[in-house]
């Protein structure tokens, strides 16, 4: 449902890009874990194959950028939402991290509306209603939050969120209150 990571502005300035093969996951599938099938007819041009660790943000190491092709980063995200609000989010966080010259702990997911019961898509995938990301400036003591509809656009995407608000709609605590969870220092962001 969710994947945490920290990345660093001497990381992204080693930005490499490009695309690899989506795989199985091995740990999962040696577990004996389902995984959505890699060449499921639930993934195509309308809904993607959508990376909760974006693959850009580990490309600094070809090794690394290799777990974000695992199918236990993937969960189907609209195309039109994936390639557009959740790209432009992604870029965001990109240039905040460089041009700040700072640090950030981040965890990104899905969240749905009724676990017990999602709408179900091709090979009995769960569509997500909506993908989160909770961001944390551990230096700064500063935090925000983001989610958008996976449907076609998320308009809301770019709306600034207190992590507290995207945790409630979550319903799980993301970070503790040492990061300023409940308040967004908007000017430390971004507009």
């Amino acid at each position: 449902s969710w994947v945490a990571y920290y990345l660093t502005p001497n990381e992204e300035y080693k930005d490499k890009g490009g695309r690899l093969s989506f795989k199985e996951d091995p740990d999962l599938k040696d577990m004996s874990i389902n995984q959505a099938p890699v060449e499921s007819k639930t993934f195509s041009e309308t809904m993607n194959r959508g990376h909760n660790c974006p693959s850009r943000a580990m490309s600094w190491s070809k090794d690394v950028q290799k777990y974000t092709y695992y199918m236990s980063n993937v969960a189907p995200q609209d195309g039109n939402f994936n390639q557009h609000s959740w790209e432009m989010l992604e870029e965001n966080v990109f240039k905040w991290i460089t041009t700040k010259n700072l640090s950030v702990y981040i965890i990104t997911g899905v969240i749905f509306s009724d676990r017990r019961r999602p709408v179900r898509l091709d090979d009995n995938i769960g569509k997500p209603n909506y993908f989160f990301k909770v961001m944390c400036d551990g230096v700064n003591k500063e935090s925000v939050g983001f989610y958008g509809e996976n449907n076609n656009g998320g308009p809301q995407t770019g709306i600034l969120r207190t992590v507290s608000e995207v945790s409630e709609k979550l319903g799980l605590n993301l970070i503790d209150n040492k990061c300023n969870i409940d308040n967004i220092n908007k000017t430390h962001w971004w507009d």
